[in-house]
């Protein structure tokens, strides 16, 4: 409470006092033990469904955490809210740094999680770190502009006939 001049809403808000909260599983029968590296939301259908011993579909982005042979890989949050004046944002965790850039103005904020876990020190203006804040921004890019899953686009609306329409309007559906 107060970091970063946070108070009382998690709106806008993409700081690791936010983000960084613990996620605990407990499996009937499974393994025990405690990870250290950061896991998102969307790890936790693949853990479950290989648990459950079904595969998961190869579109999902997460990966079984129970998994301990998984590659490292960055970490991608987005926040956004009709009522947060300062516009959507979203973040990228890579190799021990954090960009947070905002959606709208493209206002770059850059930390260094292992030498500044409270993210502190901005080092977006850093020349030495040029090069990290050009990668990391195309990666958040392209993961903000990907469909992750893939799924198909929405075709043109289909054509009712009287007899549909006139079923729907007697549901409630159409006026």
């Amino acid at each position: 409470m107060g970091e970063h001049d946070f108070y009382f809403s998690h709106i806008g808000y993409l700081h690791q006092s936010l983000t960084h909260v613990p996620l605990i599983l407990r499996l009937p029968g499974g393994p025990t033990g405690r990870r250290r590296e950061f896991v998102q939301h969307i790890d936790v259908v693949p853990t479950l469904l290989a648990a459950a011993g079904i595969a998961p579909d190869p579109r999902l982005r997460g990966h079984d955490l129970l998994d301990v042979t998984a590659p490292e890989r960055s970490i991608y949050a987005v926040t956004a809210s009709p009522i947060d004046r300062d516009g959507a944002k979203a973040s990228l965790v890579s190799g021990g740094f954090k960009l947070v850039r905002n959606l709208g103005t493209g206002q770059r904020q850059l930390y260094d999680l292992n030498a500044d876990p409270n993210e502190e020190r901005d080092l977006s203006d850093d020349p030495e770190q040029r090069a990290k804040l050009r990668r990391m921004n195309r990666e958040l890019t392209a993961l903000h502009a990907s469909d992750v899953l893939n799924l198909p686009r929405p075709g043109p609306r289909p054509v009712l006939s009287r007899e549909e329409r006139e079923n729907l309007e007697a549901l409630g559906y159409v006026e």
